[in-house]
């Protein structure tokens, strides 16, 4: 434990001397290429929530379809049976007529 915080410390010192003696970071204002740079990643970040807002508006029409389809199928399935069960008295009816 001791010999990573050493080296997580030592790292930080190291990096922090070359961004000192680099010039990195030490300004007062941004420079323009850094304004572009941030203007466009915002751009890129509303963009993706604006994408991400539309995937789940989607997402949610089609949660919505698929519970109308889902009842729909239910109902189906129920006249299928109801037909069935009709057809097969009606089947048995003749049977019995014919034997008659």
């Amino acid at each position: 434990m001791k010999i990573s915080i050493l080296k997580k410390s030592l790292l930080l010192i190291t990096v922090s001397g070359v961004m000192l003696f680099s010039g990195i970071g030490c300004t007062k204002y941004a420079s323009e290429e850094d304004l572009q740079s941030l203007e466009m990643q915002k751009n890129a970040a509303l963009s993706a929530e604006k994408k991400r807002d539309q995937m789940v508006a989607e997402k949610r029409k089609l949660d919505a379809q698929l519970e109308e389809k889902k009842t729909e199928l239910q109902q189906v399935e129920m006249l299928q049976v109801e037909i069935q069960g009709k057809l097969e008295k009606k089947q048995a009816a003749q049977k019995d007529g014919g034997k008659k």
